[in-house]
């Protein structure tokens, strides 16, 4: 998304207050359309800018929280879904951010390799070969890329608590949308 990468640019050096607020509010108004799309558009930008770190502050949250409340059930799902963590359901598929790290590689048999394999592969034979080396390397840059997967899988689930903190009346938040899910259910 050429906004977002615009916006990061813009903010790279220092953050420009008024800019942002300015956009904040026309991407506010813009969940608040009842144009599915262009309320999706709305919130897809702000998520991925919040995941981003580049508006992780109140006014994106709270502008996310009403999207909770949105006339259009697809955007009322998918703010539900951000402040639950599930940031790639909000995004959806078809962006691929270029930041989290890729799927580890596997073996042949679609493993991972374990630390007994690692082993085997440093240890084991007392002739070492190019060839083993190389499947000690690739078996070790297969771990470390797990571990980046389970850092980044981490780190997302901590951003949804973290959303929630700088709502600006959580417990409001809470019991609202508990009567929308008790209206929901009761099919009224």
């Amino acid at each position: 998304m050429h906004i977002v990468a615009d916006l990061k640019r813009l903010n790279l050096k220092s953050k420009d207050q008024k800019l942002n607020k300015i956009l904040q509010n026309f991407l506010s108004k813009m969940l608040q359309d009842p144009v599915q799309s262009a309320a999706r558009k709305a919130m897809d930008v702000m998520v991925s800018l919040y995941q981003k770190g580049i508006w992780c502050d109140e006014r994106t949250v709270n502008a996310l929280a009403t999207a909770c409340f949105s006339p259009i059930p697809k955007i009322r799902t998918l703010a539900i879904l951000f402040f639950l963590g599930e940031h790639k359901a909000v995004l959806g598929a078809d962006e691929e951010d270029e930041e989290a790290p890729a799927a580890a590689p596997k073996k042949k048999n679609g493993k991972l390799p374990s630390n007994k394999d690692i082993y085997d592969l440093a240890y084991k034979s007392t002739k070492k070969s190019a060839k083993r080396t190389r499947k000690l390397q690739a078996a070790l840059k297969a771990v470390r890329n797990r571990d980046k997967v389970r850092d980044a899988a981490v780190q997302s689930g901590g951003t949804a608590s973290k959303a929630l903190l700088l709502l600006y009346d959580p417990q409001g938040f809470a019991e609202k949308l508990l009567a929308q899910a008790e209206e929901i259910k009761s099919g009224g």
